[in-house]
């Protein structure tokens, strides 16, 4: 029995009609060769023993002597053989036109595939039966570019992550958050070199406008009951003696005491 390396993998299950697998060695650069490329790359093809049989006996009818040399045929099917899985028919059907076209049906159903490339008319006509899809080569390839994109979109969008920040980087980028939610906790703007020496001007200048009224403004000392009552009788004695007496009395108070 043959097996495929996609045949240890869970990859869909596929089944192909004998008239697609010879179209591809006939026509090497056409649709059924690239189909077959494709279903190789992201599939499980499947046989059963009487799928197997059927292209072995076509490879070998002498009417494709003159497309493509009988030792092409013979590889080409042990080539399919060897990488594709041979799994027994569980399910017997009668749904096609042609009886013969019955077994692929049947390799399906008893295998679990959902897709049968074909190019037999009365294959095409049971597409959507059980819910197994019937495609030819061009129409498969349609669908697979479909899902390639598909599968590239959900790659992209799987493997996009933020980049890894270090320690630091995350406390800086959470104090910056915090400071956006709370705004007060902003740091104060940095003032230019001009705007710091015009702001010290006008400091000093504010200290010198003060500093003279602050000079003219003594503070009283505390007087007790007794140097009040002195100084109330040195007003009022001042206040009975002439003028002139006055003067010449602080003149005598400045001099030197005899």
């Amino acid at each position: 029995m043959g097996s495929s390396p996609a045949s240890d993998q869970k990859f869909e299950n596929i089944v192909i009609d004998s008239t697609v697998l010879l179209a591809s060695v006939m026509t090497p650069d056409g649709a059924a060769a690239a189909a077959i490329k494709k279903a190789r790359e992201n599939y499980t093809i499947v046989l059963s023993p009487e799928t197997l049989q059927e292209l072995k006996d076509k490879a070998n009818s002498p009417k494709l002597d003159k497309f493509v040399s009988r030792e092409d045929r013979i590889a080409l099917c042990k080539e399919i053989e060897n990488a594709s899985k041979i799994v027994p028919i569980t399910q017997r059907v009668q749904v096609c036109r042609d009886p013969n076209d019955d077994m692929f049906v049947e390799t399906a159903l008893s295998t679990g595939a959902k897709q049968i490339l074909a190019y037999d008319n009365a294959l095409l006509k049971v597409n959507g039966y059980e819910g197994i899809a019937v495609r030819d080569p061009n129409a498969f390839l349609q669908r697979e570019r479909e899902l390639d994109l598909s599968r590239a979109v959900f790659l992209e969008q799987k493997l996009e992550k933020k980049p890894a920040i270090t320690f630091f980087q995350r406390v800086e980028q959470e104090r910056r958050e915090q400071i956006k939610a709370t705004p007060e906790l902003a740091p104060t703007q940095k003032q230019s070199p001009q705007q710091t020496r015009e702001q010290e001007s006008q400091r000093q200048l504010s200290v010198e406008v003060k500093a003279p009224a602050q000079a003219q403004e003594k503070p009283k000392q505390d007087l007790t009951f007794f140097q009040r009552m002195e100084q109330a009788q040195r007003d009022k004695s001042q206040a009975l003696v002439p003028k002139p007496i006055q003067e010449k009395t602080r003149e005598q108070d400045t001099g030197l005491e005899l």
